[in-house]
């Protein structure tokens, strides 16, 4: 049998490539179709990507690349056989949710805002990620 291609699908009409921002599974993961398989940024939103298929995972796009929608970021062989043991989780994988603890730090001042109760799209929390900006400190234009 032939191997799957992993195709980045479409996601708007006027979008024509995102970023891949992460793998939820690692090279060599058995997933089945339907499982979360990697997210794509766009400037618009971020996309949880499904497999399309049972198989061994082959990536040949790395996180943090930009691809064109339409674009093959790995592929799955469907002859590779789900291993028996569940494997550990690497850093590809998502962490398991933990419950949040209470904070212990001091309240902010009453009007000072915290980047948590700054709202802002992907594509600029990836920026200001990448350039070391305090979005707290950053008067807004908008609402």
């Amino acid at each position: 049998m032939a191997n799957v291609p992993i195709k980045v699908p479409g996601v708007g009409e006027s979008i024509s490539e995102g970023i891949l921002a992460r793998w939820m599974k690692s090279e060599g993961d058995y997933v089945k179709s339907g499982e979360p398989l990697f997210e794509l940024e766009t400037d618009k939103a971020s996309n949880v990507v499904p497999a399309p298929a049972d198989g061994t995972l082959k990536i040949t796009a790395v996180e943090g690349t930009t691809v064109e929608i339409g674009s093959t970021v790995g592929e799955l062989d469907p002859s590779g056989t789900p291993s028996a043991s569940p494997a550990p989780a690497s850093a590809g994988s998502p962490a398991p949710k933990a419950v949040k603890a209470e904070s212990t730090a001091p309240a902010p001042a009453e009007g000072a805002s915290t980047a948590t109760d700054v709202r802002m799209g992907p594509a600029a929390r990836r920026l200001a990620a990448e350039t070391g900006v305090d979005v707290s400190q950053v008067a807004g234009s908008g609402p």
